[in-house]
């Protein structure tokens, strides 16, 4: 409504619209950290789940799978990249369910075992890595 001035009457210029999801815009998202508590699983569950989705739906791609989790297709290669870990990592990565347990194995770490040249390189490193989350 414009302001009043040398006394003329109030009036409504043409109001504008709000997009249809403008509230739910407005709803505040969880941060970061509070996601990641409430994700009591390991980042290897998310990617053996991707795998198998990508086995069994043909059409399905990362691309596909970047987008339905609000995620950059970079993201979801670093994710599934970590499944080119030796399997007995794998395997005991798929088995931890406590947080500690979770927390001790970090994807930042695990990153750190791709590089490594040897799968004996990998798994000497990965029970290195046990012995100090276990002492």
């Amino acid at each position: 409504m414009p302001l009043m001035c040398r006394q003329a009457r109030p009036y409504v210029i043409s109001p504008f619209p709000f997009p249809e999801d403008y509230i739910a815009a407005l709803a505040p998202r969880p941060d970061r950290k509070q996601r990641q508590q409430n994700d009591s699983r390991h980042i290897i569950h998310q990617a053996l789940e991707w795998r198998q989705l990508l086995r069994v739906d043909r059409a399905l791609s990362m691309a596909k799978i970047a987008a339905n989790h609000g995620l950059s297709r970079a993201r979801v290669t670093q994710i599934m990249n970590l499944l080119q870990l030796p399997r007995h990592i794998l395997r005991t990565l798929s088995q931890a369910t406590a947080p500690d347990e979770i927390r001790c194995y970090t994807e930042r770490k695990l990153r750190q075992l791709l590089l490594l040249q040897t799968e004996a390189e990998k798994l000497h490193t990965f029970e290195v890595m046990q012995q100090k989350s276990h002492p």
